[in-house]
C-alpha cells in the first residue's frame, strides 16, 4: 500500500480517499452506533429520566426544595422583652411532624430603644433529647433599627424540635420587637443524622454592641 500511495501525486491520493469515504461505512469509519444505557440508583432503584426533548432530568434535593413554593416557610414572631421578669423563651416555629426546618436568612426589628443601651436576642432550639443548641443572636444599642443576614449554610430546626427566642438584656421598660424567618421544609429522613458541620457550630451572631448594625 506505501508503494502504491508512493507512486500517486497529492491529487490522486485525494480522490481515492474521497472515494473510500463515499463508498459506505466499514471503508474508512463503521456507522454510528446507539446504545441503550440506563442510569441507575444502586439502592432504591429509581431511573434517571430524558424527555422527550433529550433533557435528562436530575435533582438536588435540597435545592429542589427551596424552590418548591409548597415547601417554602416565612415566619413572624412578635417579641416581648418585659425588664424584671424571668427569662421565658418565646415559641417561634415548630416543624411539622416529619419534617426539618433549614433556616435561610432572618431579620431583627426593634425601636423605642434608649441609645446606647444594648439589646441582646437569641434564638435556639430546644429539644428533649438534646438540650438547648443555639442558632443565632442579634445584638444593637441603637435607638431603633433593623438587623438581618443571610446564611451562608442553612441552619437546621431537625424534626422533633422547637424554634424559640429569648432577650438575654433589653431595654429598661417594656418594648416589642419583631423577627422575621425565611426558610424551606424538607423530609426528616434526607437530613443526615451528624452532618459535617455540627449543629452546635451553626451560632451566627449578627451585630456588634458597638456599632448595632449588620455584619
Amino acid at each position: 500500500m506505501r508503494q502504491l500511495f508512493g507512486k500517486l501525486s497529492g491529487t490522486q491520493i485525494t480522490i481515492v480517499l474521497l472515494a473510500l469515504a463515499l463508498s459506505g461505512p466499514g471503508t474508512l469509519g463503521a456507522a454510528v452506533v446507539y446504545q441503550a444505557v440506563g442510569l441507575v440508583d444502586p439502592g432504591t432503584g429509581a431511573k434517571a429520566q430524558v424527555d422527550s426533548a433529550r433533557n435528562l432530568h436530575v435533582a438536588d434535593t435540597f435545592v429542589d426544595y427551596a424552590h418548591n413554593p409548597a415547601n417554602v416557610v416565612n415566619i413572624s414572631a412578635a417579641l416581648v422583652f418585659q425588664p424584671g421578669v424571668a427569662l421565658q423563651p418565646t415559641l417561634i416555629y415548630q416543624p411539622p411532624a416529619g419534617k426539618t426546618l433549614l433556616i435561610k436568612s432572618a431579620q431583627f426589628n426593634y425601636g423605642d430603644n434608649t441609645s446606647g443601651n444594648t439589646i441582646v436576642f437569641e434564638a435556639l432550639t430546644t429539644n428533649a433529647s438534646n438540650g438547648n443548641q443555639y442558632k443565632f443572636e442579634f445584638i444593637a444599642n441603637n435607638a431603633a433599627g433593623s438587623l438581618s443576614t443571610v446564611f451562608e449554610s442553612p441552619l437546621v430546626v431537625k424534626a422533633g424540635a422547637a424554634l424559640t427566642g429569648v432577650f438575654v438584656s433589653g431595654p429598661t421598660k417594656r418594648r416589642t420587637a419583631s423577627l422575621h424567618i425565611q426558610g424551606y421544609l424538607v423530609p426528616a429522613a434526607s437530613v443526615p443524622a451528624t452532618a459535617s458541620v455540627a449543629e452546635a457550630e451553626q451560632f451566627v451572631q449578627v451585630g456588634k454592641p458597638e456599632f448595632g448594625t449588620a455584619k
